[in-house]
């Protein structure tokens, strides 16, 4: 994000990833390690080290800082990460609604497949219908909402867009 006098503010990050799949997150790097708690779908963590290969099992484990916990450990790297960016485009449309609950949701408006949207907060879970949710802002015309992270047949709606915005 730029300031009116070209400051960047908030950059990208290739460092931040956003949990797909529920993992275990450990306390050491040792695959029989102790498992602090699990990282839940939507939780949005840092990596702190590049990925290491165990030799044993051939597959790479991640060091992360949970930015809901602040707590450290390991997980396993796979597809259940993804990169995260604090802008995204829509893949197909969708509705931005008011609040993060759907039971009731007023629509502000449509957004367009192709649009892009500032993600403003960690994605969360709706407790009712069980659908992540983001508060995001249309870079269009700058209207916040909130708006599902994926279609009912469960594709990704958001695709980040890394680079200057």
């Amino acid at each position: 994000m730029k300031g009116n006098q070209g400051t960047y503010y908030v950059e990208d990050s290739d460092c931040h990833f956003v949990c797909q799949v529920a993992v275990p997150f450990q306390k050491r790097f040792a695959p029989e390690s102790e498992e602090i708690r699990e990282i839940a779908v939507g939780e949005l963590f840092q990596a702190l080290e590049d990925p290491k290969i165990q030799a044993q099992e051939g597959a790479e484990r991640l060091k992360v800082r949970s930015c809901k916990t602040g707590a450290t450990g390991w997980v396993l790297a796979g597809a259940e990460l993804k990169d995260w960016s604090l802008v995204s485009k829509l893949t197909s449309s969708a509705s931005l609604h008011e609040g993060v609950g759907l039971e009731e949701p007023k629509e502000l408006r449509k957004l367009d497949a192709g649009e892009q949207v500032e993600l403003l907060a960690v994605p969360q879970v709706d407790e009712a219908s069980g659908e992540l949710r983001a508060k995001c802002r249309a870079l269009r015309d700058g209207l916040a909402g909130f708006i599902s992270m994926r279609t009912s047949k469960g594709t990704d709606l958001l695709k980040p867009v890394f680079g200057k915005m």
